[in-house]
């Protein structure tokens, strides 16, 4: 699109008639090139690949199903992120500790 209105700029803009050259031919460019956005976005639209369906029963199913089933390391995975939100994390050095271990070395 932007280089359908380059292209019209420089042709209509030399234009010496009032209905087209000028200001007016600038503009036209400028609706033309808005033209040709709109029907790449319409081609793109129209073209785009369809997205991957997701069986949610599945998933559910891996996540709740029994310990043999095709689901464990995800089931596992999960119920070990849930279990640690409620765990206080490892405490790190406040920053006066890590200031006077600093200090203490020079």
């Amino acid at each position: 699109a932007a280089l359908v209105n380059l292209l019209g700029d420089l042709v209509f803009v030399r234009m010496n008639n009032s209905w087209i050259g000028g200001a007016a031919g600038a503009a036209w460019a400028t609706v033309f090139s808005q033209y040709t956005a709109v029907y790449f976005f319409m081609r793109w639209l129209c073209t785009k690949p369809k997205p991957k369906n997701v069986n949610i029963s599945t998933a559910i199913l891996e996540l709740t199903g029994h310990g043999d089933s095709q689901g464990k390391k995800r089931r596992t995975r999960f119920f070990e992120a849930i279990k640690s939100f409620g765990k206080p994390q490892p405490a790190e050095k406040s920053l006066a500790s890590k200031m006077a271990s600093v200090t203490a070395k020079l």
